[in-house]
């Protein structure tokens, strides 16, 4: 009976001691979670300083580009003369230089597909003597401008010349070459022209009585399909 009372206790303490040991590993864990917490909390604070100061800086942004002139900027207090006098000096110059670029139109660049047809421009010896040391100036360059012009549609007349072959023994069958493919048979107008017909009708709403006047002055008749 002894033994057995000596055994439990002993298994009592042992167990004790785990307990007291887990409770000692479970202080220190809330020890560490805590420390974590306040650092936590101290980031946090951080960080709300920080957005404060943004928010700040952003609201100051904001009312410098869409508040009224007087909150854009603030004045300075005190100018000196000179200051208040270079200015005036800038403020005319700005309002002269916006005033040219708004007289000034903006004018698209041409296609770059167009034909390029160059006319160089050259001033003569005579016009180009320095009048500080009296020597002929040499060409440092050139400035280029373009002009949008039109060349006139014209009219040509295509010759089909048909070479004939025929044997000397006066036997042989007379051959020639055949004439190439055509959208209207034996018609006069080419696929060029009919096609222009028919862009200027459809797409440029130009009626067939309007394009008759205009090969008109042409000398070409063509007849009313009325």
């Amino acid at each position: 009976m002894m033994n057995n009372t000596t055994l439990l206790i002993s298994a009592l303490q042992q167990q004790n001691q785990q307990l007291l040991a887990q409770n000692q590993a479970l202080q220190a864990l809330i020890e560490k979670l805590q420390q974590q917490l306040a650092n936590m909390q101290g980031n946090n604070d951080e960080l709300q300083l920080l957005i404060a100061k943004l928010q700040q800086q952003l609201d100051q942004l904001l009312r410098q580009l869409y508040g009224k002139k007087s909150e854009k900027q603030a004045k300075p207090t005190e100018k000196t003369d000179a200051e208040s006098g270079l200015s005036k000096n800038n403020e005319g110059i700005d309002k002269n230089v916006n005033a040219q670029q708004k007289r000034q139109p903006k004018r698209n660049p041409l296609p770059v597909h167009l034909m390029r047809q160059e006319q160089h421009l050259e001033l003569p010896e005579e016009q180009r003597i320095c009048c500080a040391c009296g020597q002929v100036q040499q060409e440092i360059g050139a400035l280029t401008s373009e002009q949008l012009e039109y060349i006139p549609a014209r009219l040509y007349v295509k010759q089909f010349i048909r070479h004939k072959y025929a044997c000397r023994c006066k036997v042989g069958t007379l051959i020639t070459a055949p004439l190439p493919a055509q959208p209207i048979d034996k018609g006069l107008a080419g696929p060029g022209l009919l096609a222009d017909i028919l862009i200027s009708k459809y797409q440029d709403a130009m009626p067939l009585y309007r394009q008759m006047l205009r090969f008109k002055r042409h000398d070409i008749e063509i007849a009313d399909p009325h």
